[in-house]
């Protein structure tokens, strides 16, 4: 693989954060009330076909000024919120590279993988919060094609192995999946969902078995400091008054913010702590 220098990367990093955020904001409006992603999109208001044009991520709604094309109504400035931060992690994601792995030398094939990885990483944080939040759901192209895509990616040099990989979404995947079995017969209801569970195999897929169980240690502690406090301020906030999400949280959104630390500090935690071990 020839190297590729940071003046092409860059720009290519920014089309792939358009491409991307317009794909999560399909996917955010239809995945949870299961529209087809191929049928084309129309103006919730007049329901008539909106112009391409309008379709661009952040440009296209600034280009609208916030109204549809057709009827002239306003446009909910969420898809805005989610392009922003789409584009954001993408740069965040090349941002990390350059610190972590790159040492300040263009894209090779040896530090492809990080590069793959964490932009994965980043990148499907934000379908994974707005989706998980409002609708306690997680879609199948984000945690199954985790999984895809981590073993697809493990055949190139300088990460995890492809047995590595497939083990490790089988390990953590198939663990969590016999931990919420446990819990849900214990305290006689479902405390986990699946999505969850192909979530952590779809980051054993891309860390490995070890890291993926890390990612769930830091994600349960990340949870435990946020949503204890939270729900003794905001307690209404969280359904509690209503008996199908009566303490119900969703926990995809602390497993996606766990993986990228662990992925990056990950080995470095493990072996501090392996050494607490040592005579």
């Amino acid at each position: 693989m020839q190297n590729i220098p940071f003046s092409i990367l860059i720009p290519v990093i920014i089309v792939f954060g358009f491409c991307a955020a317009a794909f999560f904001n399909r996917l955010i409006r239809r995945m949870p009330f299961d529209i087809s992603l191929r049928i084309k999109e129309t103006c919730s208001h007049c329901k008539k076909p909106v112009p391409v044009l309008f379709q661009i991520p952040f440009l296209g709604i600034l280009f609208a000024r916030f109204r549809c094309s057709c009827c002239h109504s306003k446009m909910s400035k969420g898809s805005l919120l989610v392009d922003f931060s789409t584009l954001l992690t993408t740069f965040l994601a090349f941002v990390l590279w350059r610190v972590f792995y790159s040492n300040g030398m263009p894209l090779s094939l040896e530090t492809l993988f990080p590069f793959l990885a964490l932009l994965w990483l980043m990148i499907s944080l934000v379908p994974v919060f707005v989706i998980d939040f409002r609708y306690h759901l997680l879609p199948d192209t984000i945690s199954i094609g985790g999984i895809v895509f981590g073993i697809m990616i493990s055949f190139i040099p300088g990460g995890i192995t492809p047995l590595q990989s497939i083990l490790g979404a089988l390990i953590a995947g198939g663990g969590l999946y016999l931990f919420a079995k446990l819990i849900a017969k214990i305290l006689g209801k479902q405390a986990m969902g699946l999505g969850d569970v192909k979530l952590l195999a779809g980051y054993g897929a891309l860390m490995g078995a070890p890291l993926a169980f890390e990612t769930l240690i830091l994600a349960s502690f990340i949870g435990i400091c946020i949503v204890f406090p939270a729900r003794l301020v905001y307690a209404k906030a969280f359904g509690t008054e209503s008996e199908t999400t009566a303490g119900e949280f969703p926990f995809g959104p602390f497993l996606a913010l766990a993986a990228p630390i662990v992925f990056i500090y990950g080995n470095w935690i493990l072996g501090l702590y392996l050494a607490m071990f040592e005579v």
